[in-house]
């Protein structure tokens, strides 16, 4: 009797016990369902609504996915190309630009933030800037008048490399790509106006050819060069030698052939006719570095040569052209115009230049480095 009431009495206890945790699971439940409802649903990412469903998606995967994106959107007149990212990069302009303003505005502003300031104050001053022309470009112009052999040819080619101005070889500074603990000098095929040597011997480019020629002479007469034609052919012919001796875009992609270090006194055999220590020497790195990778070693072995067998007069001609190429975005207007329309228009397919204040957020951003960052 009494092992029939313990089991009756341990029942009624399981039972109770069993009960009082259902009603606590489902009060926890209850709590977990209407707290998951109050917290935003999270999505996929992927955004269907561009999906164009009339499309199979194993017969062209692309257009499936992006269909309707590509039917709505157009690309802008001042965009060769669009997509997300330069969504995202004019979403990223916009904002520098009023960080930029307010640097401009700012009268107590010093430092960085009175650079950024007046770095957009002079860019936007078209009054200004029509005012003095071709004025700023002048002092370079007379640096190239003072050159008087292939001596001079070279140290100007090295000087250079601190301007950013086109020069038939250049170089920049990056971690070694086989020693990335430490940094490494690569010297790199330059030189041409076009974009590579496929421009210069295709047949499929010769329009672009043609019209970079007619360029050429455009920008010397513009820029109160007489003779511009006859100059401009001798120029297009120099880079024409200098392409067919360059490296294919294939042949630039290939990692382990484009790398060849060489010790300084190694480098004086790679192009006899090329005086690499003057080159160091203008270029002001002579003394801080042991070695150099070069890129593309039979180019830099020829430019020896195409450099001596080319009149200097031809030369300073090149120089004073790729010279006022890169001044000309920020020279008056017909210099503007000019250039953008060979490397715009012509070159790159674009409809018309970017706004004078995207342009200037660009430029700050190019010279001044990280300077706007700082502030945001």
């Amino acid at each position: 009797m009494k092992n029939i009431a313990r089991a009756a009495t341990a029942a009624s206890l399981a039972l109770l016990l069993v009960t009082a945790c259902s009603q606590e699971n489902g009060e926890s439940s209850a709590s977990a369902e209407k707290a998951a409802k109050s917290q935003p649903q999270l999505g996929s990412g992927i955004a269907t609504e561009n999906f164009d469903e009339s499309v199979r998606p194993q017969d062209d995967f692309y257009r499936y996915v992006n269909g309707k994106w590509l039917d709505r959107t157009e690309i802008p007149a001042d965009r060769s190309n669009y997509g997300s990212f330069t969504e995202l990069a004019e979403e990223a302009e916009e904002a520098q630009l009023e960080i930029i303003k307010a640097a401009a505005a700012n009268a107590d502003a010093s430092g960085e933030e009175r650079k950024i300031g007046d770095f957009y104050t002079a860019f936007m001053d078209k009054d200004r800037v029509e005012e003095l022309g071709m004025a700023p470009a002048t002092p370079m112009m007379e640096r190239i008048d003072e050159i008087e052999s292939h001596e001079d040819v070279i140290r100007y080619i090295g000087e250079q490399q601190k301007h950013r101005i086109t020069t038939p070889i250049g170089f920049w500074v990056n971690n070694d790509s086989k020693e990335p603990t430490r940094y490494a000098v690569y010297l790199t095929q330059n030189g041409l106006g076009l974009p590579n040597r496929d421009y210069y011997e295709k047949e499929g480019f010769a329009d672009k050819k043609a019209a970079y020629g007619k360029y050429i002479a455009d920008l010397l007469d513009l820029s109160g060069f007489d003779r511009a034609p006859d100059r401009a052919a001798a120029v297009l012919d120099l880079e024409e030698r200098m392409a067919m001796v360059q490296w294919t875009p294939t042949e630039n992609r290939d990692r382990n052939a484009t790398y060849n270090k060489f010790t300084l006194e190694e480098l004086n055999e790679v192009g006899d006719n090329f005086d690499w220590p003057l080159f160091l020497e203008a270029a002001g790195i002579h003394d801080k570095i042991e070695d150099v990778i070069v890129r593309q070693p039979s180019y830099a072995a020829a430019l020896g040569d195409i450099v001596r067998e080319t009149d200097v007069e031809t030369w300073k001609d090149y120089f004073r052209f790729h010279g006022m190429n890169s001044a000309a975005p920020f020279l008056s207007s017909d210099f503007v115009e000019l250039h953008f329309d060979f490397n715009g228009r012509t070159l790159a397919g674009t409809e018309q230049n970017r706004p004078r204040w995207k342009r200037a957020v660009g430029m700050i951003n190019n010279v001044l480095g990280e300077a706007v960052g700082k502030i945001y």
